[in-house]
C-alpha cells in the first residue's frame, strides 16, 4: 500500500501527530517519520511525496500561509498532473477556512472537515484502500450471495429500509471487510469507528470510547466522564445517539463489536440488567445493551453491529 503525504502547517502539529499515530508508519508520509535533521527539506518533500498515493492537505490559516505548505501543494498539483499521485483531499481543521481560500485545483478535489484525529485517520485510511484499489484493483473472493443478499435486503420493497447492519461470524473470517466492502459500494458510507462492548462494559465505557474517537485534542475525558455520570441513565443514553448522530452525519457508520456484552447466546439482548441492577451502595450498574437497545429504534443513521458466529440474532 502507497503512502498518505500529510500536509501540514507546524502550528497544526499536535492534531497531525495524533493522525499519523493512529494510521502508523508504513501508511503515511509524515515529517517526524521520515526527515532527518540534516535533510535537504525539498528533496525529502519531493522522495515523501514520490512514495504516496494520496496527498492530504490539513487547511488552517497557518498551513495556507506556509510557505513550505505551499511548496508541497505546489509538488503534490504536479505529481497529480503525472499521475504519480492517485488523490488529493483537503482536511479542513480550522473552523474559519472557506473553500475559495484554497488553491483553485484542490477546490476541485473532496474538502472535508473534521475536529477529530480518529476521525480524520479513518477517512484517510478508507482514502488508501480507495486508492490501491484505483492502482490495481483488489480481488473480493467468495461471498458474492451475501453481497447480493446485502442489497436485497437493505433496498426492500417496503418504504422501510434498515438502518441497524448486523453480521455474525466468528473472529478474523472477514466480517469488516465484508461489511466496509458492502457500505461502501452501496450506501457510500464508511464503516467505523469502533466501539467494542463485553460482558464488563457500562454506558460510561461507551461513552468514554465514542469520546476518545470522536473529540478534538485537548479534551480532558476525565472531566467530561465525570460530567457524564452525573446525567440520569436517559440521559447518558441520549447523549450517545448524539454522539453517534454526531459522527454518522460525516458519512461513517459507527459500528459496536459485541463481545458478549449487549447479546446472548441464543440472540436476545442481555437479560442480567432489564435496566438496571442493585450492585451495592444502594448504586445501580446500567446494561447498556439493554438501554442503548430502546434507542436504536428511533435512529435515523445507519449502524452496525458485529456479533460472534455462534450467536443467533433473532432479535435484532
Amino acid at each position: 500500500m502507497r503512502k498518505a503525504f500529510l500536509c501540514h502547517s507546524s502550528l497544526d502539529k499536535p492534531f497531525v501527530e495524533k493522525v499519523a499515530q493512529e494510521l502508523g508508519r508504513a501508511k503515511v508520509a509524515f515529517d517526524a517519520f521520515l526527515f532527518e535533521a540534516n535533510d535537504d527539506l525539498r528533496l525529502a518533500i519531493r522522495k515523501g511525496i514520490e512514495i504516496s498515493g494520496v496527498f492530504i492537505f490539513f487547511a488552517s490559516k497557518a498551513s495556507l500561509s506556509s510557505c513550505w505548505c505551499q511548496y508541497e501543494l505546489d509538488e503534490a498539483n504536479n505529481s497529480l498532473v503525472h499521475q504519480s499521485l492517485t488523490h488529493a483531499i483537503t482536511i479542513a481543521i480550522d473552523p474559519v477556512i472557506e473553500i475559495q481560500e484554497l488553491p483553485y485545483w484542490l477546490r476541485r478535489s473532496r474538502v472535508l472537515s473534521y475536529n477529530s484525529p480518529h476521525l480524520a485517520a479513518l477517512e484517510i485510511h478508507h482514502s488508501l484502500l480507495a486508492a490501491e484499489s484505483y492502482v490495481a484493483p483488489r480481488i473480493f473472493v467468495g461471498r458474492q450471495q451475501l453481497l447480493a443478499d446485502f442489497v436485497h435486503k437493505i433496498a426492500p420493497d417496503t418504504l422501510e429500509t434498515p438502518n441497524i447492519l448486523v453480521v455474525a461470524g466468528l473472529e478474523n473470517i472477514g466480517r469488516r471487510s465484508y461489511l466496509q466492502k458492502a457500505i461502501v459500494e452501496n450506501l457510500g458510507l464508511k464503516l467505523g469507528p469502533f466501539i467494542s462492548v463485553d460482558e464488563t462494559r457500562t454506558l460510561e465505557d461507551v461513552y468514554l470510547q465514542l469520546l476518545d474517537r470522536s473529540s478534538p485534542p485537548g479534551i480532558i475525558l476525565s472531566d467530561e466522564c465525570k460530567a457524564f455520570s452525573a446525567l440520569s441513565t436517559d440521559a447518558q443514553t441520549s447523549s450517545i445517539v448524539d454522539m453517534l448522530q454526531t459522527i454518522a452525519a460525516q458519512r461513517f457508520v459507527p459500528c459496536f463489536i459485541d463481545n458478549r456484552g449487549m447479546l446472548r447466546d441464543d440472540g436476545a439482548y442481555r437479560p442480567e440488567y432489564p435496566g438496571q441492577s442493585h450492585v451495592g451502595n444502594g448504586l445501580h450498574r446500567h446494561d447498556c445493551a439493554s438501554v442503548l437497545k430502546n434507542k436504536w429504534g428511533g435512529c435515523r443513521f445507519f449502524l452496525a453491529l458485529l456479533v460472534d458466529g455462534l450467536t443467533r440474532h433473532r432479535h435484532l
